[in-house]
């Protein structure tokens, strides 16, 4: 049975949408808290590569992330790895094919999955693969709304929202 996944599916295209969008039209220099919103955008993609679906299963690839270092991922000064601002903005074309690739591995991942799916906990982690995908939903919403924010204080601009609508007009 696939009903919950179908969900799921039509709310992950909104939610991709969304992601794409800011990729697409945010102000990527500004500078929040000591670090450009290149950064905070890589963090959230990098984010949902790694806990969208098992973080206890996850190896970083250099490559496929174009030869961005994990630790720029890494947006607190206070956990390992974390960079300060070196000034190194991650180009959007960079972000765009990063992207590309963590929404191919999840659209896949969703695809694959049933509804009875949903309630196992992936091997080694705490949480059931339901509690992953909404964690990253809220997680996702949260980065995308502080360089919505960015943006329009720099910009001047809102770039497009897409709700419900979405669903409909495909």
């Amino acid at each position: 049975m696939k009903k919950f996944v179908e969900l799921i599916q039509r709310q992950t295209d909104i939610l991709l949408k969304n992601v794409e969008d800011q990729i697409n039209g945010a102000d990527l220099e500004v500078v929040f808290d000591g670090l450009n919103n290149s950064r905070y955008l890589f963090h959230m993609l990098h984010s949902m590569e790694k806990y969208f679906m098992n973080p206890y299963d996850y190896k970083y690839d250099l490559e496929q992330a174009l030869g961005i270092k994990e630790d720029y991922s890494v947006i607190d000064d206070k956990r390992e790895g974390y960079i300060k601002d070196d000034e190194l903005i991650i180009s959007r074309e960079k972000l765009q094919q990063y992207f590309e690739v963590v929404s191919g591995k999840i659209n896949a991942y969703v695809e694959s999955l049933t509804d009875e799916e949903l309630l196992e906990k992936p091997v080694d982690c705490p949480h059931t693969k339901f509690e992953l995908i909404l964690g990253q939903y809220r997680h996702i919403m949260f980065h995308l709304g502080l360089s919505e924010c960015l943006t329009v204080q720099t910009k001047g601009v809102w770039l497009p929202y897409t709700g419900f609508k979405y669903i409909k007009s495909k």
